[in-house]
């Protein structure tokens, strides 16, 4: 069965990080980065974005891995929307990290890379972890401060790491 995992955390709370480490585990796996799609499509829209990640959940790719913050629960409804998750497994991975640890790891990003404070105050003022009647299969929580994980399926607690070689 096909697995679509879904990061959700703030800029600087490791996303690409973890995303990276699972992806190296399976051959037949994608990292699918909404920003690095909007930056290198002049013709950006969303539909195109979604059409993007359809194509690669119907390819022989069994991990399509979403590299993007969709902290906000509108952003996920409006991203579940326009997908065909049909055989599809979903995995969210909620990453909780300090707003400290997130700005220190966005400061030593790339100026143009780094969110702007009022970005950072949005997201984790408005930011809502998965909640009942979300098409998630499972649920791994990280908590990057102390590296420990939890899964809603298998709800014992690990590394992160070790919560993520669980997918």
């Amino acid at each position: 069965m096909k697995k679509l995992i879904v990061f959700m955390a703030p800029p600087g709370a490791g996303k690409t990080e973890f995303a990276e480490y699972l992806c190296s585990r399976h051959d037949n796996a994608i990292i699918i980065n909404k920003n690095h799609f909007v930056k290198n499509n002049l013709e950006y829209s969303e539909s195109a974005y979604d059409h993007m990640i359809n194509r690669w959940l119907k390819e022989e790719n069994a991990y399509v891995i979403i590299d993007s913050y969709t902290l906000l629960y509108q952003d996920r409804v409006e991203l579940f929307k326009h997908l065909n998750l049909e055989d599809v497994e979903i995995i969210g991975v909620w990453i909780e990290t300090s707003r400290e640890e997130a700005d220190r790891r966005n400061s030593q990003k790339p100026k143009e890379l780094q969110p702007s404070a009022k970005t950072m105050d949005f997201l984790y003022k408005y930011r809502i972890s998965p909640k009942e009647g979300e098409p998630f299969t499972d649920v791994v929580y990280i908590s990057r401060d102390a590296n420990v994980g939890i899964s809603i399926s298998q709800p014992y607690m690990t590394t992160a790491l070790g919560a993520l070689e669980r997918i």
